[in-house]
């Protein structure tokens, strides 16, 4: 059975403190056969407010040449035990773009997770960003960013948590969120990652926290399975040793409900497609 974990943040990126190494070894006492490292690189600086601590956003700007050059260490210390994959995660802003081509095409990645993070000016995480409108206007505003930025960069391979902001809504997301209120423009989002041969992740950590769907939703899902899309990662999103390979039974048993048979990982920018194959039972995974 071939499990993977693609969606992984260590201490080279500003919200972890996590050795990479401590990730890589959790990932093998899984039983991981591959994973990949996606450390964060968000160039344009929101607006810093809604929390108590300050907080410097320049920590998500990705120094890549020490974080390939100790990747690339560990690769080659674990190769045979498991496989481990050079991604980045890149913050999309059509401010940002110009920059964001050039990381992608500088280095040889993996694997590149486009996602987005800032919207206007605002982290979607805190409070302020919430404050520009009511909680359907601001959700809708997202999803309006996200294509916005894929239509200004395209040089990733999946889009990252296109659902992110549900998580942060305040008061919850249930009654506000849902597929059908914002169907015109995730069809929008959805077929233009179809129509460029880009791919959706399946993010856990939403189930990590307590919601009910994983990122995207089931109805999400099938709607890009409905209009011809078949390129799916598998990620937990983890910051930590002990978040790695969360969720990913979850995943597969989503995957499946929603009429995937495959997922894919990526080695030098190519997919791989691997056949889902349900674990036994929670101690497999």
């Amino acid at each position: 059975m071939y499990l993977t974990d693609v969606h992984m943040h260590s201490s080279f990126s500003g919200d972890s403190e996590e050795p990479m190494e401590n990730m890589i070894l959790k990932a093998i006492d899984l039983g991981l056969s591959e994973i990949c490292f996606t450390e964060h690189e968000d160039r344009i600086l929101p607006v810093n407010s809604g929390r108590k601590e300050e907080l410097d956003f320049r920590c998500f700007w990705l120094d890549v040449p020490p974080y390939m050059e100790r990747l690339m260490k560990l690769r080659d210390k674990y190769s045979g035990r498991i496989k481990v994959g050079f991604g980045i995660e890149i913050g999309m802003d059509p401010e940002g773009a110009d920059h964001n081509y050039a990381v992608a095409s500088g280095y040889p990645f993996d694997f590149i997770i486009g996602s987005t993070h800032y919207v206007d000016g605002y982290d979607v995480y805190y409070k302020d960003y919430w404050k520009q409108g009511s909680p359907e206007v601001q959700m809708g505003r997202y999803f309006e960013r996200t294509l916005e930025n894929i239509r200004s960069f395209n040089d990733f391979d999946v889009l990252g948590h296109i659902d992110f902001a549900a998580r942060y809504i305040p008061g919850g997301h249930e009654g506000v969120y849902t597929f059908d209120r914002y169907k015109e423009v995730i069809d929008g989002i959805l077929t233009f990652l179809i129509e460029n041969g880009k791919g959706l992740e399946i993010n856990t950590k939403a189930l990590r926290v307590g919601m009910k769907e994983p990122h995207p939703s089931r109805d999400i899902l099938r709607r890009y399975r409905e209009l011809g899309g078949s390129v799916i990662t598998i990620g937990s999103d983890a910051h930590s040793a002990g978040e790695v390979g969360t969720f990913i039974r979850d995943a597969l048993i989503i995957l499946k409900e929603c009429g995937f048979s495959e997922y894919m990982t990526f080695s030098g920018r190519r997919f791989s497609a691997h056949k889902i194959e349900l674990p036994c039972s929670e101690k497999d995974i």
